[in-house]
């Protein structure tokens, strides 16, 4: 009998807990409905501007004709030397290099390091191996 009621009681107390909650948000969910509408209202209120096609086409236009003034430059200048890469860059990277040329952090040529010489003789190490394992008398 003890444990029903204790059972019982864990029952109603989840229950109440569950319906507080849910009664706490759905208050919270009115005031964010309520703040919605007033927001809707506001949107409702200013009109909104039309697209203008002619200043956006302007725009474009004026970002073409920057793009032509840095190609052309980069055409008349030459590119300084790449010995790392020996291909031909591209005229895209070549105006990258003119944009960051003032930057001066340009590529620094790798230094190749020297590398011992080894020479394996075959014949020699058969020996020494033949001195190294002979056997003790």
């Amino acid at each position: 009998m003890k444990t029903v009621i204790i059972v019982l009681g864990f029952i109603i107390y989840f229950t109440f807990k569950f319906f507080k909650n849910y009664k706490a948000e759905m208050d919270k969910a009115k005031a964010r409905a309520v703040l919605q509408d007033k927001f809707k209202a506001k949107e409702n209120t200013t009109s909104p501007e039309m697209f203008n096609a002619r200043a956006h086409l302007e725009s474009i236009k004026d970002e073409a004709i920057q793009r032509k003034n840095v190609f052309d430059v980069s055409r008349n200048k030459k590119a300084s030397l790449d010995y790392y890469n020996p291909e031909i860059p591209a005229e895209e990277v070549k105006t990258g290099r003119l944009i960051h040329e003032p930057h001066h952090h340009g590529l620094k040529k790798v230094e190749e390091e020297e590398k011992p010489i080894f020479h394996f003789d075959l014949r020699q190490a058969i020996i020494q191996e033949a001195v190294l394992n002979r056997p003790k008398y």
